[in-house]
């Protein structure tokens, strides 16, 4: 028995109901990739324009960005390196996100939702929702790469350097302090010369062992004079990373200089290596944190308890197998 066929009136409802769901999704798909054209299309032609505009000037400028790259990269790397650039690049990834989201609200608004079965009203609401809570995390994380390498750039690699190169090479110092909060004074446990190609950009890498005993000081540093055969004492004490601190601690031997820790290292790095500093990059705990944040941050999962302890707090079998201590009776 066939089934009976639905009235007219039916028939164009349903159809009715199908136009008005792609008509919605249609100006929704076209904010997402061309944000802007569903206001054009259908609504605010003045502010559909205005974004588009915008749209293709972004559009324009990373094509300008990518030339300039391709055409001279030293020179576009030094200048997303200013502190400045980044800050510009991060409040732009803001500004854009906070007008897609606006501009996928007027879409969903121009969909006349009211207008849709309660079915597709639901959903075309819910991915107009998901959109723009999409797009506005895309943005707020982008914000936060590029703020934190502005930050990077300002502080953690700020000052000068020396731009001669010697043997056809610069040669750049990377130092990683062990200062922090709850630390006292600062070690360059990790000392380490990046000696970079002047033409081709190439660049090998130097590290220094931070116990290395017996490290020779040049003439002229005021150290030498206590130290005449090499940084060495008798308990054995005295490694390359001590030389920050013993330097810093005889200050009154390096008049004027406001780190001779620094200066001392650098100095007797030159004599290990027979090599000339150009620049040096010195990051302590707190730099190693911004220098991580501007990489787009690190997510550790450690599905273990994981045992510290010390002379004074021996570890337990507990702490070193991750097990809760026994309750006493009765607790």
């Amino acid at each position: 028995m066939a089934a009976p066929t639905p009235p007219p009136a039916d028939i164009a409802q349903v159809r009715g109901d199908r136009i008005s769901l792609r008509r919605a999704l249609t100006l929704l798909g076209m904010t997402l990739l061309v944000p802007g054209s569903a206001q054009v299309a259908a609504g605010n032609r003045g502010l559909g324009r205005f974004a588009m505009r915008v749209w293709l000037g972004v559009i324009a400028l990373v094509l300008v960005v990518a030339a300039v790259f391709l055409i001279n990269r030293n020179w576009a790397i030094g200048l997303y390196a200013n502190a400045v650039t980044p800050w510009i690049v991060a409040l732009a990834f803001l500004m854009l996100g906070i007008g897609w989201i606006f501009l996928l609200v007027d879409a969903w608004r121009l969909g006349q939702p009211r207008a849709l079965a309660t079915g597709h009203r639901v959903f075309v609401s819910g991915l107009a929702l998901l959109l723009a809570v999409v797009m506005g995390f895309t943005s707020w994380q982008a914000f936060g790469i590029f703020r934190s390498q502005a930050d990077l750039f300002g502080h953690v690699f700020a000052g000068g350097g020396n731009t001669t190169v010697t043997g056809g090479r610069i040669n750049i110092l990377l130092l990683g302090g062990d200062a922090g909060a709850g630390r006292d004074g600062l070690r360059p446990d990790s000392m380490t010369v990046a000696s970079v190609d002047a033409t081709t950009g190439r660049t090998v890498l130097i590290s220094l062992e931070r116990n290395l005993q017996g490290a020779p000081i040049p003439e002229g540093n005021p150290l030498r004079a206590k130290y005449p055969n090499g940084f060495r004492c008798a308990e054995q004490a005295c490694m390359l990373n001590g030389l920050y601190t013993e330097a810093n601690d005889n200050k009154k031997l390096f008049p004027g200089d406001p780190n001779p820790g620094l200066t001392t290292t650098r100095a007797v790095i030159q004599n290990i290596t027979g090599l000339q500093i150009n620049y040096y990059a010195l990051v302590d705990m707190e730099g190693f944190r911004e220098l991580i944040d501007a990489l787009g941050g690190i997510y550790l999962d450690i599905p273990y308890n994981v045992p510290l302890g010390d002379e004074n707090t021996p570890l337990s079998e507990d702490a070193v197998l991750g097990r809760r201590p026994a309750r006493a009776p009765g607790r």
